[in-house]
């Protein structure tokens, strides 16, 4: 537990930490894999697409500029 006070008055914050429970671990851990299984490919799809059409890109970011 921390207390903080600042010059204009005090400010009480309290920090508490929570460690879940084994079945809210387990939990945690697969959202985690299944949005690192959905970013990934997602970005490795975007690199490869910009290494072999980067103009493509440079238009359309030339094009948003211009709304």
């Amino acid at each position: 537990m921390r207390c903080d006070t600042y010059a204009m008055g005090a400010v009480l914050a309290y920090g508490f930490r929570v460690y879940p429970d084994a079945k809210r671990r387990r939990e945690t851990d697969e959202r985690l894999v299944l949005a690192k299984d959905f970013y990934n490919p997602l970005l490795e799809n975007t690199l490869e697409s910009r290494k072999y059409a980067p103009f493509r890109f440079e238009f359309l970011h030339r094009a948003k500029q211009r709304l």
